[in-house]
């Protein structure tokens, strides 16, 4: 596993690289737990054993869509991807409410998530859902007023780590290596407490992976 790994830091075209808990610490990895993707041996669908992302910048566009910023891997003929980044164009989504219960009008500013929307429709039904890692989005809905949540930022860091070569993200065989190096991530997002601080919601935004060449 420490020699995939590797091989995947070392190039470019990849970015954060998380690894299922059974193997260990390994330098320059988070656990797949960081990211909710750690489940049990007879968990369906099964729990990888790695997880990467692409690289991704955040500004890139494509001939093909000059309009819609955000894109990672660029193949040598300069094709880019437009999904599968750990990117915040890639992280942030839009969900569009509409409904008696939800407020008109309304932006909701407070960090929410997939997992958000199983229990808002389970509470507007009501019906219980105890088992869901999500929470009732309150704060848009017309039942009550808003609550004051509490919202931080948080930030993990895996490495720097030694690499014996980097290799560019248009060398897939890595025929053109620069030698040396270090590479180096971080995850970063947010945590959301409920204003009785018995609750608390962790929500990703980002996993930026960095190399830097001797």
């Amino acid at each position: 596993m420490a020699r995939l790994v590797t091989a995947l830091q070392e190039r470019s075209a990849y970015g954060a690289v998380f690894v299922r808990e059974r193997h260990g610490a390994i330098a320059g990895t988070l656990p797949l737990a960081r990211i909710g993707l750690e489940g049990a041996d007879s968990s369906s669908p099964p729990t990888p054993d790695v997880v990467v992302s692409f690289s991704w910048d955040e500004n890139a566009t494509s001939a093909a869509a000059p309009d819609t910023r955000g894109s990672e891997h660029s193949t040598p003929l300069g094709y880019r991807g437009m999904h599968g980044s750990f990117s915040p164009v890639d992280v942030h989504n839009t969900l569009i409410a509409s409904g008696p219960s939800f407020r008109a009008g309304f932006t909701d500013e407070y960090p929410s998530s997939n997992l958000d929307v199983a229990p808002t429709v389970a509470a507007l039904l009501g019906l219980a859902l105890p088992q869901a890692e999500g929470r009732v989005l309150q704060e848009a809905l017309r039942s009550a007023p808003p609550p004051n949540y509490k919202v931080e930022a948080f930030e993990e860091r895996a490495g720097p780590v030694p690499l014996r070569k980097v290799c560019q993200a248009n060398d897939p065989g890595c025929k053109r290596a620069r030698a040396g190096g270090s590479y180096a991530f971080s995850l970063q997002g947010r945590i959301l407490s409920t204003p009785d601080g018995r609750a608390s919601y962790r929500y990703l935004d980002l996993a930026r992976a960095s190399r830097d060449a001797r």
